[in-house]
């Protein structure tokens, strides 16, 4: 029905919106990170004054997701695959974890992605010796225990000024998206 399609257009939209943000963001993050983290967020619900974000998507069941390491190896081709959807459940899994028992090591991590820190490398700076081995025996404990998923933080909307905004001329506009946007090249328009 409409609610279920609404609802499933809305997850996409915010699925691949964190893909565009965090490609700008982080330029080099590996696949499984970039589809881990858009499938997390594209949870995200704004409802009754607070945020939940992290609910369990549809998923597989944890026994059919592939391992960490090999998630973390895969090529898009492994995504796309009949049987891809498996590697979308687990790389939600890793960012689940990470976000959620690793939250300060997860921050030095993609700030060592953003900062051109690739691979190993940058996984090595952030989380030293905890690895794909350890992340997924973390990740099997923790989801085969029955406890909620979902995270959820009040909002307070504060107040806003409308009447402070300010009208820009067509110029001033052009001049205003053209620096938000991450041009490539001369040729682009």
């Amino acid at each position: 029905g409409f609610v279920a399609t609404f609802g499933r257009t809305r997850q996409y939209a915010q699925h691949e919106l964190t893909h565009w943000l965090f490609r700008n963001a982080v330029p080099g993050m590996p696949l499984w990170l970039n589809e881990g983290i858009a499938t997390y967020w594209e949870t995200l619900l704004l409802e009754d004054g607070q945020a939940i974000i992290g609910s369990l998507p549809q998923l597989d069941l944890l026994a059919d997701w592939p391992h960490a390491d090999e998630v973390m190896a895969a090529e898009q081709k492994e995504f796309i695959q009949e049987s891809g959807h498996r590697f979308y459940s687990a790389a939600w899994g890793m960012v689940y974890m990470l976000y959620t028992k690793h939250a300060d090591a997860f921050g030095r991590y993609l700030s060592a992605l953003a900062g051109g820190a690739r691979g190993e490398a940058a996984w090595r700076s952030a989380f030293g010796s905890f690895d794909a081995r350890a992340l997924d025996a973390e990740m099997r404990d923790w989801f085969s225990a029955d406890r909620p998923w979902a995270h959820t933080v009040p909002l307070s909307i504060p107040a806003r000024d409308f009447e402070a905004a300010k009208s820009m001329a067509p110029a001033d506009v052009l001049v205003w998206w053209s620096r938000l946007r991450p041009w490539r090249d001369d040729k682009m328009v």
